[in-house]
């Protein structure tokens, strides 16, 4: 496990505010598995969540664009779609979420998560590049990572 990406991820979960920061990476037989966690004190961890999030809108739309998903009010996302609000209720009923991809040569290696359980709320443009950011070292570090 990279202390540097744990390290970078406590960072910026502390500067957001946030209760958890994932770094969920791209391994074969296995879609985004959580490798990387920072947890606010009380707050549960995803690192045994099994969801196949091929399944999962976010993955699907940044897999199709180098991006971010902002959602400032994870409840209202998605309406039609059961499946991702049975599993934002299994995150500790995520409320705002930013989803940063991590490319690397085009190619989406990692998913960079802020989860926000407490309330919707807005993220600034500065919080929005703080991840993008954060996200690009990510990408950077996995070849470091063991």
């Amino acid at each position: 496990m990279s202390a540097s990406i744990e390290q970078l991820l406590d960072e910026l979960r502390a500067a957001l505010g946030a209760q958890r920061a994932t770094v969920r990476v791209d391994v074969p037989d296995a879609y985004f598995p959580v490798a990387y966690e920072s947890l606010a004190p009380g707050t549960g961890s995803l690192r045994a969540d099994s969801t196949d999030l091929r399944t999962q809108p976010v993955p699907r739309i940044l897999a199709e664009s180098d991006g971010q998903v902002v959602q400032e009010d994870s409840a209202a996302a998605f309406p039609d779609d059961a499946a991702f609000h049975e599993m934002r209720e299994r995150y500790g009923g995520m409320r705002s979420q930013i989803v940063t991809g991590c490319y690397r040569d085009g190619k989406l290696v990692a998913l960079l998560s802020i989860h926000d359980l407490r309330a919707p709320r807005r993220f600034s443009e500065e919080e929005r590049a703080l991840c993008r950011a954060a996200a690009a070292e990510v990408a950077g570090r996995l070849d470091d990572a063991p």
